[in-house]
């Protein structure tokens, strides 16, 4: 329940953005914008607006025709329009005829907005080879292997964690896990909290293996990373049959299309910075099976593959090597750009690279993509 003056105020808002939504309405039409009304039912309460075509006027001014041509306003008499035509069995002569949209001829046939979800080729449902171990070690294990559900749901729960939490700083992780738990399963016991903690901790304090080097996200801190980091890259126009004959150290597979070009827009899941080098990270709660021995790199070579996230972490890694060479003064792909992580959280432990694949794709392939699919970004930029 809630009190007459929060009821009042709530009322108040929701006029203002309905009349914002109004607004929003009736300003964007290219030619003309038709405001259709009809009466409310005779049975209406005491004091409410008989015609809702009254509440329009209330926050549109309508100009006279003279003054619309002061103020050098094209306007047009509207067809009149009568309901019951609608419902006709055939058009009555009288109902209103409009002229059939022009035909849109456009310049570039080929120009699309894209996305990783776009040009991945369809693939069939993957089916993990569950190996049920009866004696899991844990109760952590327990709960990530049999009482976690799988789903887009719980990697949303894990992908809002990991955005909001501070890595290097558990004092406000209780909170912050459990304003993420009611939102996305307001079900779930305080036993998902604590336990959800803890995987949260193990994960934090997983090696990522990284060439010469190995670190812990428990390392970086707020200010050295960039969560749900957004890009658009402009494409040229290129076969993607090409695009899949570039040398490789892994399989990349791109939905055939003949001519592509656009836009592709992406979300990095995390972009962050460590003694001077740069990564690239993606959350994965994909369920491998019932064991941590189903999360070996073997297994999640195979899972990328299936997945066909090699090719998703090639193009992100094609956006962020565009984004710091324009960033960084004399930025070099080799020492500045560390590399691409993908983080399998179900088979992630404290102190152990278990659960975590990681590539750095070679500059020559990023540098082929490249000149493949924005080469006139590269002759406009010299």
């Amino acid at each position: 329940l809630i009190s007459s003056e929060l009821a009042d105020l709530y009322k108040k808002q929701e006029e203002q953005e309905n009349k914002r939504l109004l607004y929003v309405a009736v300003t964007r039409a290219c030619a003309h914008c038709f405001i259709f009304t009809k009466p409310l039912p005779k049975a209406h309460k005491p004091g409410e607006i008989k015609d809702s075509y009254s509440v329009v006027r209330k926050t549109l001014v309508r100009l006279k025709e003279e003054q619309m041509a002061l103020n050098g306003i094209a306007y047009a008499i509207p067809p009149a329009y009568n309901p019951k035509d609608v419902y006709q069995s055939e058009w009555s002569s009288k109902a209103p005829v409009y002229s059939p949209l022009p035909k849109i001829n456009l310049k570039d046939k080929s120009w699309q907005m894209t996305s990783y979800s776009s040009l991945n080729p369809e693939h069939g449902p993957v089916t993990p080879k569950i190996s049920l171990d009866e004696d899991l070690q844990t109760e952590l294990d327990r709960f990530v292997f049999k009482e976690l559900p799988r789903g887009a749901h719980i990697g949303n729960l894990l992908h809002l964690i990991f955005e909001k939490i501070d890595f290097s700083d558990e004092k406000y992780w209780p909170s912050t896990i459990d304003k993420a738990v009611r939102a996305h399963i307001p079900s779930a016991g305080e036993k998902w909290i604590s336990l959800l903690t803890e995987l949260i901790r193990q994960i934090i304090h997983a090696k990522i293996t990284a060439g010469d080097i190995s670190f812990s996200m428990c390392q970086i801190t707020k200010a050295q990373r960039l969560t749900e980091l957004e890009f658009d890259l402009p494409l040229t126009l290129f076969n993607t049959s090409d695009f899949m004959q570039l040398p490789s150290a892994v399989p990349l597979r791109m939905r055939a299309i003949s001519e592509l070009e656009g836009i592709l827009n992406g979300k990095i899941d995390l972009f962050f910075e460590h003694k001077g080098r740069y990564y690239l990270l993606d959350w994965k709660s994909n369920f491998l099976g019932s064991s941590l021995t189903d999360y070996t790199d073997e297994k999640l070579f195979q899972s990328m593959e299936e997945h066909n996230y090699f090719l998703q972490y090639h193009l992100y890694t094609l956006s962020l090597y565009r984004y710091l060479k324009q960033r960084l003064k004399g930025f070099d792909y080799d020492r500045d750009f560390g590399g691409v992580a993908y983080v399998y959280m179900r088979g992630v432990r404290a102190g152990s690279s278990n659960g975590i694949y990681f590539h750095k794709p070679e500059l020559q392939l990023i540098l082929k993509m490249e000149t493949l699919m924005l080469k006139k970004q590269l002759s406009k930029t010299g």
